[in-house]
C-alpha cells in the first residue's frame, strides 16, 4: 500500500500544475486524471514518499497527455469542417469529416501515457530488484554469522557467496545462495586439506591446553617442598 492516499496525491498534482497567478494549465477531466493515478499509484510501492511520485511518475506521464490533449483540441477545431452548412435555429452538432474524433484523441492519449509510463516502471522495477538483492545479501550474511568462521575462512565464503551468486542469478534465494556458496566454500577448503565441521568452525589452530602441565609441576612441587622438611 502507498504511503498517500489518492486524494493527496490528486492535490500534489494540481499543484504542480497551477501558475503564480493561481490559475491551472490542466485540462484534463478530474475524472480522467483520478484514473491516471490510480493506474500509476501502484507503481509507488510501499516506500516511496508522495513528493518523489508526483516528480518522479505521475506528473511527467499526466503531463504528456494534458499536452497532447491540448494539442489534439487544437487540431480539432482548426480542422473542423460542418458536412452541411449551419441550420438558422440550433441543432445537433454533425460529425467532423476532419480532424480527430473522440475515440482517436482518447486513443492518442492511451497510447502517450503507455510511452510516458515505461521509463518510471523501468525506474520502479529497477528500485524494487536493488531492494530484493539487498535483503537476499542481508540474510546469506545472517546465515553466514551462524558459521563462526575465522576471518580468512570469512574472506573464503564471501568469494564463495559472490560466484553462487553469479551462477545462480538474481531471481535466487536467500537460503538458494547459501548452500551454493557454502558448497563451493567446502570444495575451497578440500583443495586446501581443511575441513569444516561446526563444532570446530571457527577455523583457528586449537589452542594447547595447559592445565594438566601446570597441576602436575605444582603437585611436583608441593612433594619438594614437602621433603625438605
Amino acid at each position: 500500500m502507498a504511503k498517500f492516499t489518492e486524494e493527496e496525491a490528486i492535490e500534489a498534482l494540481n499543484g504542480k500544475f497551477k501558475t503564480p497567478e493561481g490559475k491551472t494549465s490542466l485540462q484534463l477531466s478530474e475524472r480522467s486524471v483520478k484514473e491516471t493515478l490510480t493506474t500509476l499509484i501502484p507503481l509507488a510501492g510501499d516506500e516511496m514518499e508522495l513528493a518523489a511520485f508526483i516528480d518522479n511518475i505521475a506528473f511527467g506521464a499526466v503531463d504528456t497527455m494534458n499536452r497532447n490533449f491540448i494539442h489534439d483540441s487544437a487540431e480539432f477545431a482548426k480542422n473542423y469542417k460542418p458536412a452541411t452548412p449551419p441550420a438558422p435555429a440550433p441543432a445537433p452538432a454533425p460529425a467532423p469529416t476532419g480532424g480527430m474524433t473522440e475515440e482517436a484523441v482518447k486513443a492518442a492519449v492511451a497510447t502517450a501515457v503507455a510511452e510516458a509510463i515505461k521509463p518510471f516502471q523501468s525506474q520502479v522495477d529497477q528500485m524494487n530488484q536493488t531492494k530484493i538483492l539487498e535483503t537476499r545479501k542481508s540474510e546469506v550474511e545472517a546465515k553466514k554469522a551462524e558459521l563462526k568462521l575465522s576471518k580468512a575462512w570469512g574472506i573464503d565464503f564471501d568469494n564463495a557467496v559472490v560466484i553462487a551468486e553469479y551462477q545462480l542469478g538474481n531471481t535466487a534465494t536467500s537460503q538458494q545462495v547459501f548452500d551454493k556458496a557454502k558448497e563451493l566454500f567446502n570444495e575451497t577448503l578440500s583443495k586446501r586439506g581443511e575441513t569444516y565441521k561446526p563444532q570446530e568452525g571457527s577455523g583457528d589452530p586449537g589452542k594447547p591446553d595447559f592445565s594438566a602441565a601446570a597441576a602436575r609441576r605444582k603437585a611436583e612441587k608441593e612433594r619438594r617442598e614437602k621433603a625438605l622438611k
